[in-house]
Order: structure tokens, then sequence, then C-alpha cells
């Protein structure tokens, strides 16, 4: 989660302000991780959006949530995708070079 951080962070990153960012990276990055924890995707899906889970997988349930998140987020008027905040280039890491989005630079991560 800290590289999502990192990457909105007005410290290290001009491209966005925080919540842009991050409304933009959540949904995607919750679809790459929800199969390492779906039972709490599952209690995310009942608990913050009242998704009647009964007779779903938690897997079923978890990708639901994070589907109205995503609803919500552009419900909101919140950028969905870097190319909305014409980001179109990858973002390079000042500490190590790299081309990466989500850094893993042990001198990034030391800043936190």
């Amino acid at each position: 989660m800290g590289c999502l951080r990192r990457f909105c962070d007005p410290r290290y990153c001009h491209y966005c302000n925080h919540g842009q960012g991050l409304a933009v990276l959540h949904p995607a990055f919750y679809r790459h991780i929800y199969k390492n924890a779906p039972e709490k995707f599952e209690r995310f899906a009942r608990q913050v959006w009242g998704i009647n889970t009964s007779g779903l997988s938690a897997e079923d349930a978890a990708a639901q949530a994070i589907d109205a998140l995503a609803d919500f987020i552009k419900e909101t008027g919140l950028p969905t995708s870097l190319s909305e905040k014409n980001i179109f280039t990858t973002i390079t890491c000042k500490s190590c070079n790299l081309n990466d989005i989500l850094c893993q630079c042990p001198k990034e991560q030391s800043r936190y």
C-alpha cells in the first residue's frame, strides 16, 4: 500500500492530488489483491456498500464491492484513470531511476 500512497503523495508526485490519485489507483489495486483475503473484501461489501452477500462466494462479493467503489468514485466526479489526469508516461523513481509507477526502491520506502 505504501507504493500507492507514494504515487499520490505531493512530496513525490506532481501529477495529481492525493485524493484523485487514490481514486484512480485503489479499484485497480484492490482487483489485484482481493484474492489474498476475499473474506475481508466480502465484509467490505456487506458493511460499507450494503451488498447482500448471502449466496455469493467471498470472491464474487469482493468483486461486487470493488465495482461499487469504482462506481461511487465515478459518480462523485473523481478521475477513474490516469489518462483523465493526462498521465500517459511511465513515472520514474527519482532515487533509483526505475521506470515503474509502483517503485519498490528502498530509498523511497525509507522516506516513510
